[in-house]
């Protein structure tokens, strides 16, 4: 997967990947996103599937879904 030639990566999101999404969250809602609040939740739901999309080695975007 690839976008305008720059490869991507879709992988379950990790503890470390926290500084990337707060990154990410930032911006979200003129700073005040819910995504900070939830991050360590989704990740321990074990009903909850939290994805994020690596470039370069960093998380750019992130995803969950619920089942």
């Amino acid at each position: 997967m690839s976008f305008e030639g720059m490869p991507l990566k879709i992988r379950k999101l990790r503890s470390s990947d926290r500084d990337d999404v707060m990154e990410i969250s930032r911006h979200v809602w003129e700073g005040h996103d819910y995504l900070p609040s939830v991050f360590e939740s989704w990740l321990k739901d074990k009903n909850s599937h939290f994805y994020g999309v690596e470039q370069d080695g960093r998380v750019v975007a992130v995803a969950t879904f619920v089942c």
